[in-house]
């Protein structure tokens, strides 16, 4: 778990959340704390994350604790990660969760690139 620190008043310049969008944000945020849903930026051991790392020291080295494969499958702890030094696990279940998906020469890639092309030409 990481607890992050703010200067008094940062959170004063954010802004109010509409309305209609109220419940979804409190319902997120509820997820969030339960550990139920969102994703983690900094967590411990994201350092070392970068390179190709296997998915056995990459659970031993960070907070991460499952990868899985998109479709469901749990990774095998020999198999290699190329981490494109970019891990953005989410939290599944109580558990903080790696999704993967298949790369070339039977590695793993987390399923999220770091620069990823824009929907629809950027027009949204």
């Amino acid at each position: 778990m990481v607890s992050l620190a703010l200067p008094d008043g940062a959170w004063a310049d954010l802004p109010d959340v509409p309305d209609d969008l109220r419940a979804s944000a409190d319902r997120a945020a509820a997820d969030h704390a339960a550990r139920r849903g969102g994703r983690a930026f900094l967590f411990a051991g994201v350092e070392a994350l970068t390179g190709t790392v296997t998915v056995g020291d990459l659970l031993a080295r960070s907070a991460i604790s499952r990868v899985k494969v998109l479709g469901g499958a749990v990774a095998d702890p020999a198999t290699e990660i190329v981490t494109r030094d970019f891990v953005r696990p989410e939290w599944m279940e109580g558990e903080l969760t790696l999704v993967a998906t298949p790369a070339p020469g039977g590695r793993l890639a987390p399923f999220e690139f770091p620069n990823p092309t824009p929907c629809c030409g950027g027009a949204h």
